[in-house]
């Protein structure tokens, strides 16, 4: 059965005049299953694809490199483009009773590629955001009677080159998709709704705060949720705007590269595993980030806001204090050095 989402509500997105990712949001996590029909294995069929298509893997030759990615471009606004953050499995029926087949891998963010039954898998020659279960065409190679499950779940990012300027586009739909060589055999569901409204502006933002936080040494403590230590630092944006000025919210998202502690959007995960780090904004902006609370800063790209620029303001700085804090997992908690880091954004709306 072909599933369709139907959001009833219209999104305008914002973005800047930045360079590279400028924008991250409009999360999926998705399943789709049904039996293959056909048991011939085509490459441009993949069982894990992202496309502008229901019926086959996006070309190729419709994504270009922009501002450094590999991204599908948005008609009307030259040097921005969209590419999925995504990761992936399914599992398959083999023909002549062999076993069933699995594939695990990521779409467009970090790259398209994935490993299986049958090793390594790259995105299908002329295709892209691409995943067959094996690079060579078989027939046969699918049990035609038997029923396929793949997953698929991630974000959307918007990357841009620097050239953009300011103006509106709408953006086209996008499918999480599980082909088959026969139409029928085909399962597909929107992840990118049509009602979504591309702004670009010319605002621009800075941040001033450390990149790097050093703990210093601290004394190793198994008592879950410890504080291990702080540092509080200066955490100040400076946005303008320079021309078609607008009203907007500025808002900063983080995005875990070191997982979430205990799955926790406000825990910060240690690379060696046992412990976390917490953020705190003071001024309201954020809850508390104490070691044994779970309202801080967040971690899974939610956009929090820090602050607003109008139609009437050329410019606006907000200045505020962060706090972080390393905390402990318990008896888990590693000895020696430790680290942790996360991607930060700021976006509009």
């Amino acid at each position: 059965m072909l599933a369709i989402v139907a959001p009833t509500q219209a999104e305008v997105i914002t973005i800047g005049k930045g360079k590279g990712i400028v924008w991250e949001g409009l999360p999926f996590n998705n399943r789709l299953s049904g039996g293959m029909v056909s048991e011939v294995l085509q490459l441009q069929y993949g069982l894990l694809a992202v496309s502008n298509s229901q019926r086959v893997c996006m070309q190729s030759s419709q994504l270009q490199t922009i501002g450094g990615y590999l991204a599908f471009p948005l008609p009307g606004v030259p040097g921005v483009g969209l590419v999925p953050r995504a990761v992936g499995s399914a599992t398959y029926p083999r023909a002549n009773n062999n076993p069933p087949g699995q594939m695990n891998g990521s779409i467009g963010l970090p790259q398209t590629s994935g490993t299986g039954t049958f090793g390594d898998i790259t995105s299908s020659p002329g295709y892209g955001w691409c995943l067959p279960p094996s690079m060579t065409e078989q027939d046969p190679f699918y049990l035609g009677a038997g029923s396929r499950i793949a997953t698929l779940s991630g974000t959307w990012v918007m990357v841009a080159d620097g050239t953009q300027q300011s103006g509106q586009s709408q953006i086209p739909p996008m499918y999480f998709a599980s082909f088959s060589a026969i139409s029928i055999g085909d399962r597909s569901v929107v992840i990118l709704p049509s009602n979504i409204t591309l702004r670009v502006s010319t605002l621009e933002c800075t941040i001033n705060t450390p990149l790097t936080i050093n703990f210093g040494g601290v004394l190793r403590n198994t008592q879950v949720n410890a504080e291990l230590a702080s540092r509080s630092v200066p955490f100040i944006v400076n946005c303008g705007q320079s021309s078609n000025f607008i009203d907007a919210n500025i808002n900063v998202q983080l995005r875990a590269l070191t997982g979430l502690f205990g799955g926790a959007p406000t825990r910060l995960a240690l690379s060696q595993g046992g412990g976390y780090i917490t953020g705190e904004i003071d001024n309201g902006v954020t809850g508390s980030g104490a070691c044994t609370e779970t309202n801080g800063l967040r971690f899974d790209n939610t956009p929090v806001k820090i602050g607003s620029i109008n139609r009437a303001q050329s410019s606006v700085t907000t200045s505020n204090q962060l706090t972080w804090r390393l905390c402990s997992g318990g008896s888990s908690l590693p000895s020696g050095a430790v680290t942790a880091s996360t991607e930060m954004l700021v976006t509009f709306n």
